[in-house]
């Protein structure tokens, strides 16, 4: 071949390879154009869909005749659900509160029937009144009775199983049940509250109910939404804490072994961190990061006597 062939035929070659190029680098941009895009559009959905941080309020010992009615009213007014842990005995007096209570879509769990303290040596005493408290709310709602709140936070992990019922601790106590001051109350609550904190009340005292619905305005206000305490199921498997009992380390989140594993793969592909990071923040309650920080409520707890 002569030079002029040869010439004609490195150009034709080179065309080619810049065409082809040219090419492979179109459908690369296309691709990474169409996968940014994608995740730009998932990103404004969840921001768009993204909910209200929620909360919950809990009350035990009740119902109260007059002081639950007056709760129930406030809740009703405002919106708000709210999670009961009743006394067995309270229940059988006041059922119509009970069934009010279910009605309105509000939680009602169990508390034993007489406010007994789980000890070293009424294991037996305790698990009976569980059993017989569980048998006068399912008679009055038709619902079986799966979560608790052991009196004093003691409890003993074995009932879980024996039971199939789920304590339920919480993250904020004012100490309602010994002030009669409605503003301490209420600031107590109000500058502890977080994201996802279960708060613990007492609806039989006026001056509870009083500031447990000044509490429900000022969070509400904030963008709170108050929930029951059930809808904090994604935690439910994570270890439970109490401001009273010294518990079992909780597990690493599991969002924050996904937040690590993604970053190692979105740095080597040049998407940006923020954007998916950003994403998985914005899973139902953080996903499971919460139950890191602040876990509420467990099905593998640990806290036992």
């Amino acid at each position: 071949m002569d030079v002029k062939g040869r010439i004609t035929a490195g150009t034709i070659l080179l065309t080619g390879v810049v065409v082809t190029g040219m090419f492979g680098m179109m459908i690369h941009k296309e691709e990474l154009e169409e996968a940014s895009s994608y995740i730009t559009d998932v990103i404004y959905k969840e921001e768009e869909s993204e909910d209200s941080p929620k909360i919950a309020l809990t009350f035990d010992d009740g119902p109260h005749p007059y002081y639950t009615e007056q709760l129930l009213d406030g809740l009703k007014e405002r919106g708000a659900k709210a999670s009961f842990f009743v006394l067995g005995k309270q229940a059988q007096e006041y059922p119509d509160l009970i069934k009010r209570m279910q009605e309105e879509g509000h939680l009602v769990g169990n508390h034993t029937y007489s406010h007994i303290q789980l000890g070293q040596s009424n294991r037996e005493a305790f698990k009976e009144e569980l059993i017989k408290t569980s048998e006068v709310l399912t008679e009055l709602t038709g619902e079986e009775t799966q979560y608790v709140r052991p009196p004093y936070g003691s409890w003993d992990k074995s009932f879980e199983t024996e039971l199939m019922m789920f304590p339920v601790l919480w993250t904020v106590d004012p100490m309602d049940w010994c002030s009669d001051d409605v503003t301490s109350i209420v600031g107590r609550v109000t500058k502890k509250s977080r994201e996802n904190s279960i708060i613990l009340m007492h609806d039989e005292y006026k001056s509870s109910v009083t500031a447990a619905l000044q509490i429900v305005d000022i969070l509400q206000e904030q963008g709170y939404e108050f929930v029951t305490v059930d809808l904090y199921s994604s935690c439910i498997k994570m270890t439970a804490f109490s401001s009273a009992f010294s518990v079992t380390s909780p597990t690493i989140p599991f969002t924050s072994l996904l937040h690590q594993s993604i970053g190692s793969i979105v740095q080597s592909t040049g998407i940006i961190i923020s954007s998916v990071s950003k994403l998985l923040s914005q899973l139902p309650y953080g996903g499971l990061t919460y139950c890191g920080s602040s876990p509420v409520m467990s099905k593998s707890s640990s806290f036992v006597l």
